[in-house]
């Protein structure tokens, strides 16, 4: 008897089907039909009969469907045991402000799913600052921009200490306007619809060539509480806003610039020959739940 077998098991009882469960395990029907009828011979009865609803589990079934649920959770505690007596206590995971506070705790949520004994010190920081923590060992994995003004600095940092990265996504730029604002009825920003207009931008994203009525504030939820009272527009990447009140509730909407731009999005993780198997599980985590709520 394979382990493979009891999930195989598992899938056809919830299914209720042999060809619905061949599809959600990417078997083939008759592979699936071979394993269960092994599965039976071992069991040295019948397990399923087929009914008008589907296939059922026989009184005999019943018992070995309860048997396996227990291995099957004997088996999820075993797996949570070695991770656990993996020789690492504490990772520190830090993402740019262009990441939604709602994104950035469910990638936190996901973790503590699979490593619930981990413990994850979570910040959220400004590109360059992240960038000089990571060049001071004091983050291990990273979600970061990768702007213009810090290109030079990021790669230093990814060449000195010898850091892997890999690009996630290119963000588009978008405009952040009230819907009581005249932009809110565009189809496109151009420069001319924003003169004379308040831009807001956060304390390091402060443009010399940008608007001249820029506002610098210390925070997104600052930016987007002002945006939201009509007191300006911002431009942000559009991952700032997922799961934001304000859009929920429909108070801010979002127009493309008529010149298309774009942010890129990278994950920042430990050398190849530093990267721990736990570092592999958790930047897998991070990307596809960042896929996933995107």
């Amino acid at each position: 008897m394979k382990l493979v077998q009891l999930q195989y098991f598992l899938k056809v009882v919830e299914c209720h089907s042999i060809s619905k469960a061949s599809c959600e395990l990417y078997i083939s029907q008759p592979a699936l039909s071979e394993s269960i009828k092994s599965f039976e011979n071992e069991m040295g009865s019948k397990i399923f009969e087929r009914t008008r609803k589907g296939v059922e589990l026989t009184p005999k079934g019943k018992q070995v469907y309860h048997i396996v649920q227990k291995i099957q959770r004997n088996v999820e505690e075993l797996k949570r045991f070695a991770i656990s007596n993996e020789d690492i206590e504490s990772i520190n995971l830090a993402v740019v402000p262009m990441i939604s506070g709602s994104i950035f705790l469910k990638i936190i949520n996901e973790i503590y799913q699979q490593f619930p004994k981990l413990e994850i010190s979570p910040e959220e920081l400004r590109p360059k600052k992240l960038l000089e923590q990571l060049r001071d060992g004091k983050i291990d994995i990273a979600l970061c921009s990768k702007r213009k003004n810090d290109e030079t600095l990021f790669n230093t940092i990814i060449s000195e200490m010898n850091l892997q990265h890999k690009k996630l996504l290119d963000v588009p730029l978008k405009v952040y306007a009230s819907v009581n604002s005249p932009l809110a009825h565009k189809k496109e920003i151009t420069e001319a619809d924003v003169v004379g207009l308040t831009c807001f931008v956060l304390n390091d994203y402060k443009n010399g060539a940008g608007p001249k009525q820029q506002y610098v504030l210390s925070s997104r939820d600052i930016i987007f509480n002002a945006v939201a009272h009509d007191r300006g527009y911002t431009v942000m990447p559009e991952t700032a806003s997922i799961g934001n009140d304000y859009f929920i509730s429909g108070q801010i909407c979002t127009i493309p610039l008529e010149q298309k731009q774009t942010v890129p999005l990278e994950m920042i993780y430990p050398a190849k020959n530093n990267v721990t198997k736990l570092d592999k599980q958790i930047c897998s985590i991070i990307e596809r739940t960042l896929l996933d709520n995107y």
